[in-house]
């Protein structure tokens, strides 16, 4: 029976990644006031060694906390704000070994949860999404940038988001020894998440998915090094072919092409010249405050009066955005300390997977490393819990380490 909760405890976490985020909070909170609960009355607390990891893996959090005193009286309830939302990346790295030390389950074997409510979800959001174009078409050109906006407005998942979760699922199919890699099961799967990241196109992920992609095919898919070309040449050709029926993902293509060019584009009119805008002005206040950083509420002060001195420049509508850079994020935030630390803390967990010789641990942490490239990870509820509860559930897992290079049959 007890066994019974606790598995059906971890499913309902992994599948909570994928209903709306308010319900995914209140669920996390109800999981925290379970682990202390059973934790007190079975009288089962954390050695010296598990708190000094649960205090470098949320360390980050401390930084936020340091910045109160530091903070204007009027813009604390911001700093406040903040340190509700992004309160998990402190707290789950004390839950989750409590929880796995007061349980018998093997949460590895339940990651397919994750997958099934990927899938799941991605399919139902653009079911809803091509049938109400279908039927009561909401926007007159139904391009790649208005299918974002309303798989988001569906969904309540941003792309970017909604990519790193793919791509985590795709690395649990391929890197789990627990499916059987020829079964039409896990085919159907592969296939259609792979669909879904080409529909909806984050372009950080489709460079993780290819890499992750030839990892598997050259360093553990038990194939002669002839077979493993031609898996990649049919590849590049289904890639091609996808380019060729996917308008969404032809549109992405040919944005990336224009911004790379050296064609006269609006950084309006293009993602990748707006990022390079954005960057721009990251890099101006970093310039000017590389040191000591400036703090997360004065952060976004100075991002708004950037953004507003463009639009009074250019006589152009510009919104204001955040850093959309993680590292930058940190950096100009809290100093080149917050910076340090922060790469710190995926060296330290870089060299846990590596011990732990799993690949899906250090995929899922590169998975990371690289969308803090071109997003605010640490932002929205969305990236704070996936970071903070899945990273904290490889670090501390103690099972024995996996090589699936090893475990993998394929004839």
């Amino acid at each position: 029976m007890k066994q019974n909760i606790e598995t059906w405890i971890i499913r309902i976490l992994f599948l909570s990644f994928f209903i709306p985020i308010h319900f995914q909070t209140i669920l996390f909170l109800l999981f925290g006031s379970y682990i202390i609960i059973k934790a007190v009355i079975s009288k089962v607390g954390l050695s010296s060694k598990e708190i000094i990891v649960a205090l470098i893996l949320g360390g980050s959090y401390l930084f936020y906390l340091a910045y109160i005193p530091l903070t204007d009286s009027h813009d604390r309830s911001i700093l406040y704000s903040l340190l509700e939302r992004k309160a998990g990346i402190f707290l789950l790295p004390f839950f989750i070994p409590l929880f796995l030390k007061m349980s018998s389950i093997h949460f590895k074997d339940k990651l397919k949860w994750f997958v099934y409510g990927n899938v799941l979800f991605g399919l139902v959001v653009n079911c809803i999404v091509f049938l109400q174009q279908f039927y009561k078409p909401s926007i007159d050109v139904f391009n790649h940038v208005n299918y974002r906006i309303l798989f988001e407005s569906v969904g309540g998942i941003h792309p970017t988001y909604f990519g790193l979760y793919t791509c985590f699922s795709l690395s649990i199919l391929l890197f789990e020894p627990n499916f059987n890699l020829k079964s039409i099961g896990f085919i159907s799967l592969v296939t259609v998440l792979t669909l879904l990241l080409l529909l909806i196109s984050p372009k950080i992920s489709l460079l993780i998915f290819a890499g992750t992609i030839l990892y598997f095919i050259l360093f553990i898919l038990k194939k002669s090094k002839k077979v493993k070309l031609s898996i990649i040449g049919i590849l590049i050709l289904c890639f091609s072919i996808s380019v060729m029926i996917l308008p969404f993902l032809q549109q992405r293509l040919l944005e990336l092409k224009s911004g790379l060019s050296s064609d006269q584009t609006s950084a309006l009119e293009n993602s990748v010249r707006f990022r390079q805008l954005i960057l721009q002005i990251d890099l101006n206040l970093l310039k000017e405050n590389w040191l000591f950083g400036i703090g997360p509420v004065q952060l976004q002060h100075q991002l708004d009066m950037a953004y507003a001195h463009a639009a009074t420049i250019s006589h152009i509508k510009i919104n204001s955005y955040n850093t959309h850079n993680e590292y930058l994020n940190q950096w100009i935030s809290f100093g080149l300390l917050g910076f340090i630390y922060f790469i710190f803390v995926f060296g330290f967990q870089l060299k846990q997977a590596l011990q732990l010789k799993s690949n899906l641990y250090f995929f899922l942490l590169l998975n990371i490393m690289m969308t803090c490239l071109t997003e605010n990870i640490l932002s929205r509820q969305h990236g704070i819990l996936f970071v903070a509860f899945f990273t904290a559930l490889f670090y501390y897992s103690k099972t024995e380490s996996q090589k699936v290079h090893s475990n993998i049959q394929i004839q």
